[in-house]
């Protein structure tokens, strides 16, 4: 097989309600089928699910994304980035990368893959290390560290790969960029690398070391004319056994403007092109569903605390019954967009759980915790770093059976939690990527209307 579909269709088509429900189930399969390194967990239970909601395989997951070549490359991004680099001095693709995407991407094309993966790594360890540096007030050994950089990418093919890149992504030469850190206002530098570790849940090594890898795809994405999509840069899932309360962190660095960014956090904005959100509103009261207010315009701040009505659907498989629908409202605790300072934030916490369908089984509540944040924080003038964090637990629907296997489904959401959170938070990005598009081409339908959402 190879990796070009016969038939494309772009992210701004209208697409009939059978193709959202087979994209939506199709991901759903992927993410589920290729959480790998990515998950960290304390024990999470791996159960039997259901027929009913059995995922796809993967192979078949990629086929049914073939004539969608924006989510079947988001796909190969979600499936590689779960796949080890470091440490493998020989390719054995076979024992790394799952079958069907070495046989769909044909494996010509992963060994090629394979090699900018390993080189873009390999030139951003002297990154990695001025970052460091910066983020514990060593600032002359930061400098020494851009000069090393610069010297590297002259002599290296492999630092000077990941220095083109960076700079591309950046909008600024990478040794330029590091003395600017240590330079330019160092002690907020030191707060801002920092508290950088804490919101996207990983050591600036580890950060550094995605944000190569998501350099390399989008270079070898380049190669082979795929669509221009938002790449999430690191992503990070967690959950805990005693609670099964799951927690996941995804960040991506945005080139676009701030008006874009303003407009894509919007929770107005979230079912634009969200797979998962599909209605939006604030209420007048938060207890009366019917008080929904006028859509405003998006990116506009606020101070006050809003509540958010959201209609959120999950689809694991073709028809009716193959659903889980939650609907909820969300306490917005205000809505900061700072244009001078270029910076966003919305935290977001469940005010109450409305109803929810799980198959058959349809109740009031669903959801016990739903709570959160999306920051947006620059990185150069043309760059931001934008973070979502969600901390969720589903309700246990059937506290009191002890049943065998998947006859006891009352904690099926929480087992699927790591999978479909992560694919529920990556949908924003795509947000913000498709909202550019329609701003360049000056077309911005209301999203009530789209086909696609």
């Amino acid at each position: 097989m190879t990796s070009a579909p016969t038939s494309k269709r772009t992210a701004t088509e209208r697409l009939t309600e059978e193709e959202q429900i087979r994209i939506r189930y199709a991901m759903l399969s992927v993410y589920y089928r290729s959480l790998g390194s990515q998950l960290e967990t304390r024990g999470a239970p791996v159960v039997a699910v259901p027929p009913e909601v059995r995922p796809l395989s993967l192979a078949d997951a990629l086929e049914d994304l073939k004539e969608y070549p924006d989510r079947l490359w988001d796909a190969y991004w979600r499936i590689v980035r779960a796949v080890p680099v470091d440490g493998w001095v020989e390719r054995r693709l076979a024992l790394r990368y799952p079958t069907a995407f070495v046989e769909q991407l044909t494996p010509e094309k992963v060994e090629e893959l394979d090699d900018v993966r390993r080189s873009s790594r390999a030139g951003a360890h002297l990154f990695a290390a001025a970052l460091i540096a910066c983020a514990e007030s060593r600032w002359s050994e930061a400098i020494e560290l851009a000069e090393l950089i610069e010297r590297h990418a002259r002599d290296s093919a492999e630092t000077q790969l990941f220095s083109g890149s960076t700079e591309a992504a950046l909008g600024v030469p990478i040794g330029d960029f590091v003395r600017t850190l240590a330079t330019d206002d160092p002690i907020r530098t030191a707060r801002h690398l920092q508290q950088l570790q804490a919101e996207v849940g990983l050591n600036l090594y580890d950060f550094v070391q995605d944000f190569a890898d998501t350099l390399a795809f989008q270079r070898f994405k380049e190669g082979e004319d795929a669509p221009t999509t938002a790449l999430t840069s690191s992503c990070v899932v967690r959950q805990d056994t005693a609670t099964l309360t799951t927690t996941a962190t995804v960040t991506a660095l945005i080139s676009e403007p701030f008006e874009v960014l303003a407009k894509s956090i919007d929770p107005l904005g979230w079912p634009d092109y969200s797979d998962v959100i599909v209605h939006t509103a604030y209420l007048d009261d938060p207890f009366n569903l019917g008080s929904e207010e006028e859509r405003r315009d998006l990116g506009q701040s606020f101070e006050e605390t809003r509540y958010l009505f959201e209609d959120v659907r999950v689809h694991w498989g073709l028809d009716d019954i193959q659903t889980g629908r939650f609907r909820n409202v969300l306490a917005i605790d205000g809505f900061s967009v700072e244009k001078d300072r270029r910076t966003i934030s919305l935290p977001f916490r469940l005010y109450r759980s409305v109803d929810s369908r799980i198959l058959w089984d349809e109740r009031p509540g669903g959801i016990l915790i739903d709570e959160g944040y999306l920051r947006a924080r620059p990185v150069t003038d043309g760059c931001s770093r934008v973070t979502t964090r969600k901390t969720l637990k589903f309700s246990d629907r059937t506290p009191y059976a002890n049943a065998p296997g998947w006859f006891d489904f009352g904690q099926l959401l929480n087992y699927f939690a790591p999978a479909s959170m992560i694919w529920w938070l990556e949908t924003e990005f795509y947000t913000t990527e498709r909202y550019a598009e329609e701003s360049a081409a000056g077309d911005n339908p209301d999203p009530r209307t789209r086909g696609s959402g």
